[in-house]
């Protein structure tokens, strides 16, 4: 699945009480965390809300939700590999 337009991926700690476009949610050493669709203004994200232990957040953005989900998949292979 590609981005629309001026969309694109990012993964974030899962906050259901979020208004952001919340794709898909996972756990990764018994926390949760999703994939957003997010809009770009001058190439940053907007996010309708952050968490508040992220002063200054860095995603690293997807261009596509395939692209996201192979990322998750890595991250939880080496979860596994560390249990």
């Amino acid at each position: 699945m590609e981005s629309t337009s001026n969309t694109v991926f990012l993964i974030d700690i899962y906050n259901k009480f979020s208004s952001d476009k919340v794709i898909s949610t996972f756990k990764i050493n018994n926390r949760e965390y999703c994939i957003k669709e997010v809009e770009l203004m001058w190439g940053t994200p907007i996010l309708n809300s952050i968490e508040e232990d992220a002063e200054q957040p860095y995603f690293k953005l997807y261009n596509t939700l395939d692209e996201a989900q192979e990322y998750v998949k890595q991250l939880k292979r080496l979860e596994g590999a560390r249990l």
